[in-house]
């Protein structure tokens, strides 16, 4: 009895197994990352009479990852995602001295813009909820919370020659999420994706000219996955 009871435990470990496997895949993604500025222009007062003016620009930069997808349904589907990317922004950064920037009759003098770029790179943990309204229609729409991490920056003009801002180690958020098969096969699928980084986090407490209005990490994420 103790024999035919074992053995039916483990062919239904192996049934529950196989089941298992067919509701979980994995996603290598790869693409282009397109961040988007909170603010076209900062202004920093740094001390004494000088204030620098940056005119920001979105810019592009890299993003890879990997999702971990569990079915549920046919309709409903949750990820665990791990991206690591790169925001960049152009921008032109202009020195002004409150006395000697001004004409006679207080007109303001622009001086020449300094070009530069600032790069941040983040490695982001997620959880998505995903639908598919249609099973012929392999197109999944969903959003869930992530967690960033920074793990460095850098600017390519010197702190003395203008302001160098300090980010925050971690930031929040939302990523909403798109993302459409191509090419299925019986062990692999081709993917396009599209996700965005919708930030909460205030990643410059304390420098911006109004403190009402935060510096957050939004961006926008275009490639292709590989689905196994």
């Amino acid at each position: 009895m103790k024999t035919i009871i074992a053995v039916t435990i483990f062919f239904l470990s192996l049934g529950l197994q196989g089941e298992c496997q067919d509701k979980i895949s994995l996603q290598f993604d790869a693409g282009a990352n397109i961040s988007f500025p909170t603010k076209k222009q900062i202004v920093f007062y740094p001390g004494g009479h000088r204030f620098y003016a940056r005119n920001y620009s979105s810019s592009i930069s890299y993003n890879l990852g990997v999702l971990l997808n569990y079915s549920i349904n046919r309709h409903l589907f949750i990820s665990y995602g791990l991206s690591l990317f790169q925001n960049r922004y152009d921008f032109i950064e202009y020195r002004y001295h409150m006395v000697y920037s001004y004409l006679p009759n207080g007109d303001l003098i622009v001086p020449t813009g300094e070009e530069g770029y600032s790069k941040q790179t983040y490695l982001n943990f997620s959880s998505i909820l995903e639908l598919r309204f249609f099973n012929k229609l392999p197109v999944n729409i969903g959003i869930g919370p992530y967690i960033g991490v920074l793990l460095g920056q850098k600017e390519n003009l010197p702190p003395d020659e203008g302001f160098n801002q300090t980010y925050i180690p971690f930031d929040i958020g939302f990523n909403p999420r798109l993302n459409i098969e191509l090419l299925k096969r019986t062990d692999f699928a081709f993917s396009l994706f599209a996700m965005s980084n919708l930030g909460l986090a205030n990643l410059w407490p304390g420098e911006m000219e109004n403190p009402s209005e935060a510096w957050k990490n939004n961006n926008l994420k275009l490639g292709i996955g590989l689905k196994f």
